[in-house]
């Protein structure tokens, strides 16, 4: 019988390599978006201009099908050969997990391959949008002032209490993702030859528990439909109010926070899609009175343990060419609303 070698150490580092090019990819995509968003305002009735922008919008989303299907193909391909090495290491006679990813293979096409020196990845590289200042926010968050006591509902007299916040769900979902990554990130680091057999099944798992967290990651907060719309127009909170559901949420926008979590809302410091940001007064140049809050249309992490948040409020409504902003979990003055808690 034939001894087929799968070399191992190369497919992680193909893995890796994939995963890289789909961040940098991913990352360039709002340049395209922001690039077709500045050309469609001064369009008007050009058809040469108009089908230009059509062709960008297909490209954006043929690309984001591509980033999706390559992120797919590097975790499978992690996962195939933790497989591999699992079964190597246990003496298998058979092992056929690699044709769930690459389809049947014929038997005569199978090609003994010989063991290569193991490679070490290279080091980590940031995607260039990544690595860039974050944009700063939109000049002028008090150019719209919130509506004074007398107009919105009445400010309490009393400053509230400071607001203790418990580890949430999304909290810990991105802490436990972390961790993943650290420990997944400590065994891809030896030889692969030199895996135990239980460290080989250990990467394996982490690598499903990754998959697994990332896609809620990404997924984000449930958004429910928005409800009922008291604020007055063209304020921050009456724009978070007619983009989702916000149930008791009510008064300034400093109290958003406070207010949410004595009604059973999850509340945290991680960025989570669909969830909304909170700023107290004066912290990125959120109004000196009313704080700020918005909706966040897209996080990005950032291998430094921080988050590009893509968002957009009453002076930035272009979900297409979202305002950026870099955020540290846990920094004084920024919290995010996420769902129901438990739900």
């Amino acid at each position: 019988m034939a001894v087929i070698h799968m070399d191992t150490d190369e497919t992680h580092n193909v893995s890796w390599e994939i995963n890289q090019l789909m961040s940098v990819i991913h990352a360039s995509l709002p340049l395209i978006t922001n690039a077709a968003s500045t050309l469609e305002t001064n369009a008007a009735t050009d058809a040469a201009l108009l089908g230009l922008i059509a062709e960008l919008r297909a490209i954006v989303d043929a690309f984001t099908e591509v980033t999706n299907a390559g992120d797919d193909i590097s975790l499978r391909l992690s996962k195939e050969a933790a497989r591999w090495e699992t079964a190597d290491q246990e003496g298998a006679s058979t092992f056929t997990g690699i044709c769930t990813v690459l389809g049947p293979i014929d038997q005569s096409q199978l090609v003994a391959f010989a063991p290569k020196t193991p490679v070490t990845p290279p080091p980590a590289a940031q995607p260039a949008e990544q690595t860039a200042p974050a944009e700063p926010m939109t000049e002028g968050v008090t150019a719209v002032p919130e509506p004074t006591p007398a107009v919105a509902e009445a400010t309490p007299a009393l400053e509230p209490a400071p607001m203790v916040l418990h580890e949430s769900l999304w909290s810990r979902r991105a802490n436990e993702l972390s961790s993943i990554n650290q420990e997944i990130r400590e065994l891809e680091s030896q030889s692969r030859s030199n895996l135990s057999v239980a460290d080989a099944r250990r990467l394996e798992e982490l690598y499903d528990q990754r998959g697994q967290l990332d896609s809620l990651m990404r997924e984000g907060v449930t958004v429910g439909k928005p409800g009922p719309n008291n604020f007055p127009e063209g304020q921050c909170t009456w724009y978070v109010a007619s983009r989702r559901e916000i149930g008791p949420l009510h008064g300034d926008a400093r109290y958003w926070d406070g207010v949410a979590t004595e009604t059973g809302y999850d509340v945290g410091e991680v960025p989570v899609k669909g969830s909304i940001m909170v700023w107290q007064p004066g912290v990125h140049n959120a109004d000196e009175n009313y704080g700020h809050v918005s909706f966040v249309e897209r996080v990005i992490p950032n291998r430094d343990g921080t988050f590009t948040v893509e968002f957009t409020d009453n002076l930035n409504m272009n979900t297409n060419a979202p305002t950026r902003i870099t955020i540290t979990p846990g920094e004084e003055g920024v919290n995010f609303i996420y769902d129901r808690a438990g739900a």
